[in-house]
């Protein structure tokens, strides 16, 4: 694991897991096997909690303004809303019902700063399907869902920016901001983010995101968990979430069975600077002292 990482339960350790950022827990260290290795030091007894019943109104009222006061319409209600971002700052977006994006209406291209003006693409008692390029910083929330059948975001395809946000530097042995990438995105999902069970996903092995993930009462996921061992998980960003869910089942020896494997890389940029009205803690912790 590539940052920081915390739990809000206990850290369960099963094999030989490396983490070269900051662990802490809430509720201590199980360690069943293995020999983890802290290199960025560990903490227990830190109590970060997400709000119960989060809900994204400071994102809706963005979007609605968007529409109201500046001509956007990156504001949904009741529609499901497939999004695709272009390369060239465009977004292509379309609604309609379901994952078969053939059954929505005429697809929509324009500036990306011309459709959501305030940085922020809402969708109220519906889901997202999303997928593409994106170029420029914005936040896209689906909010107030009554059951599980909304209030989901599915990545169909790779979702990545024009530039890595953080890239290896074998001379330090890590991973170091990228100065180059300018690009920002937050996924904001009231119930789950989900690894949408596509051809390009499953068949083409790997899977991309480059993002800050929030999930307010779900999780990270796969839509189908009973798919064959198919590649990984590239994440570079951040992932927050109420609950930790499957992306993999495991065989008697720890052999992936089912679904991904998951590989994550903080992106530090996240550290001072986040995408447009995203979530955050409002607490600092002090690292070091100058006297």
């Amino acid at each position: 694991v590539w940052g920081p990482f915390h739990t809000q339960s206990k850290l369960n350790i099963d094999g030989d897991p490396v983490f070269w950022g900051k662990v802490t827990s809430l509720k201590g260290l199980n360690i069943a096997d293995g020999d983890p290795k802290f290199y960025g030091g560990y903490e227990s007894g830190i109590d970060v909690p997400l709000p119960v019943n989060y809900q994204f109104t400071q994102e809706k009222s963005m979007a609605v303004d968007g529409v109201v006061n500046k001509g956007g319409s990156s504001y949904f209600d009741g529609t499901d809303v497939w999004l695709t971002f272009n390369a060239d700052g465009t977004i292509t977006h379309r609604t309609g019902t379901g994952s078969d994006s053939s059954t929505y209406s005429a697809p929509i291209t324009e500036p990306l700063s011309t459709f959501a003006p305030n940085g922020v693409v809402y969708v109220a008692r519906g889901n997202i399907y999303a997928s593409g390029t994106l170029n420029g910083k914005v936040t896209v929330a689906v909010g107030e869902a009554s059951g599980v059948g909304h209030g989901n975001l599915y990545l169909v395809d790779n979702l990545t920016y024009r530039n890595a946000p953080m890239v290896y530097d074998a001379a330090l042995n890590k991973y170091v901001k990228n100065e180059s990438c300018q690009d920002m995105l937050g996924l904001l999902a009231t119930n789950n983010v989900v690894v949408a069970e596509t051809d390009k996903n499953v068949f083409q092995k790997d899977v991309r995101i480059d993002a800050s993930i929030f999930c307010a009462q779900g999780g990270f996921t796969i839509e189908d968990k009973t798919i064959p061992p198919s590649g990984t998980i590239y994440v570079r960003g951040g992932m927050v979430a109420a609950k930790e869910e499957l992306v993999a089942t495991l065989d008697g020896s720890g052999n992936i069975k089912n679904g991904y494997k998951k590989h994550v890389i903080f992106d530090e940029r996240f550290m001072l600077n986040i995408p447009p009205v995203f979530p955050g803690t409002g607490k600092f912790e002090i690292v070091s002292w100058f006297e």
